[in-house]
């Protein structure tokens, strides 16, 4: 069984039309031994792979919209939140997403469509 951890990262929205995307894996050599204890230890306490889904909240224009997804061993999953609409969601998720946010932006091309 592979137990490669892969997480992808991605931040949008906001005022200003923010676009931030991050791709961590320990196969690419962009999540350290270290990084990737430490991102395990977060999806961990925020029991992410059976996190339930809240979306009981009023709709929040100009707020940001998150979507995260974590594989590691047989286990996959993709959580999306969004601001207003899935607080509950977020506070649940909010160390690990500012944990996310520290890391370095992805160094791949990123496709920008106007």
């Amino acid at each position: 069984m592979d137990t490669e951890l892969v997480v992808e990262f991605k931040k949008c929205g906001g005022i200003a039309g923010i676009h931030q995307e991050l791709m961590l894996s320990e196969h690419t050599g962009t999540l350290t031994a270290e990084d990737a204890a430490t991102l395990k230890h977060w999806l961990s306490k925020v029991d992410f792979f059976g996190l339930t889904e809240d979306k009981s909240g009023p709709m929040y224009y100009d707020g940001f919209s998150y979507s995260m997804t974590a594989a590691y061993g047989c286990r996959h999953r993709v959580i999306h939140a969004d601001e207003g609409i899935d607080n509950a969601t977020l506070a649940k998720l909010v160390q690990l997403i500012n944990w996310l946010e520290s890391r370095p932006p992805d160094p791949r091309p990123q496709m920008v469509i106007d």
